[in-house]
């Protein structure tokens, strides 16, 4: 999962970088609803051990969300 998640996020900076290229201004450039960091969504880690049920569950609904 937070191999998924640094795939997700090289996509988001790609497609910013590309926003950004063809000159769209910077409010309308994409950008992720929900910060990645490391394995963190929102500040809730992705991987399940050491995690409780519902951090790991909230992790999964913003990791869903910045799909959408």
């Amino acid at each position: 999962m937070t191999l998924f998640l640094a795939c997700l996020k090289d996509f988001a900076k790609f497609a910013k970088s590309k926003d950004q290229k063809d000159n769209i201004p910077p409010e309308k450039c994409f950008k992720l609803p929900y910060k990645i960091d490391n394995d963190k969504v929102k500040n809730y880690s992705i991987t399940q051990s050491f995690n409780k049920q519902e951090n790991w569950t909230k992790a999964l609904k913003y990791t869903l969300c910045n799909l959408k």
